[in-house]
């Protein structure tokens, strides 16, 4: 077994304990394994019926390995409990509800998972911040800058159109992260990040970002499949209208 294994697998214990402690007990196997070529910093998915965290090589090095697996381990937790937001049979059903045959292309396909994945990462961070960030939010503005792209100008082409209103999300995703924890913005950067992301941005587009962004501020933890599909419905329904689908 190499270093950068037995690593992680002596991290992912560690995090199982402090999932535990923290109140969120994970039951059964969870396993772990590292991708030298992944470009982002992890993912979870499932191998044999059980859970499995892919984290990247250069994600052992960033500083925040820790909190990544606390972070996947959330997910994980979350779908083990049976949140909705974790569901994926509910949220088939909604997408084929609301989107139907509106979403054709890959990259279409890709904006409305990451839309989805969005609001799955807001209840992740629920519980990774209880058990792990809020001892450890000093610089998680600079982290959040990140998900802060410059615009297209002047989109000129439906994939065009769908980028921009997948960056406004994701913009929307990182302020009301920041907002929804108490993370203090360092210096104001992401809200300067932002302002300038939404000045350069098409009008009616950046328009939208105060209701997205209040929607992901305001989800409450504990509900239902039925209310949890009414705020997706309502949610992907107003994203399509972003891209003009």
């Amino acid at each position: 077994m190499n270093k950068q294994l037995l690593q992680t697998k002596s991290l992912l214990g560690d995090a199982l304990i402090q999932m535990s402690k923290s109140g969120y007990r994970i039951t059964g196997e969870v396993s772990i394994a590292v991708d030298d070529k992944l470009p982002i910093m992890g993912y979870t998915t499932e191998k044999d019926g059980h859970p499995l965290i892919v984290v990247s090589g250069w994600s052992l090095a960033s500083g925040r390995i820790e909190g990544l697996i606390i972070h996947e381990l959330s997910h994980v937790y979350r779908i083990q409990s049976g949140h909705p937001s974790h569901s994926s049979t509910l949220h088939n059903k909604i997408l084929r509800a609301v989107v139907g045959h509106r979403v054709v292309t890959a990259v279409q396909i890709e904006t409305i998972q990451n839309t989805i994945n969005n609001l799955q990462d807001l209840y992740a961070d629920d519980i990774s911040f209880a058990v792990y960030f809020n001892e450890k939010n000093d610089d998680l503005s600079e982290f959040f800058l990140g998900w802060i792209r410059e615009p297209i100008m002047q989109p000129a082409s439906d994939t065009e159109i769908w980028l921009n209103a997948g960056s406004l999300l994701n913009a929307a995703f990182a302020s009301a992260n920041l907002k929804r924890h108490n993370v203090k913005d360092r210096d104001g950067k992401v809200a300067s990040a932002i302002e300038a992301f939404l000045i350069k941005n098409d009008q009616s587009l950046a328009r939208e970002f105060d209701y997205f962004e209040k929607l992901m501020i305001e989800l409450p933890d504990a509900l239902t499949d039925t209310q949890f599909e009414k705020i997706l419905t309502q949610y992907l329904e107003k994203f399509l209208l972003l891209c003009k689908a």
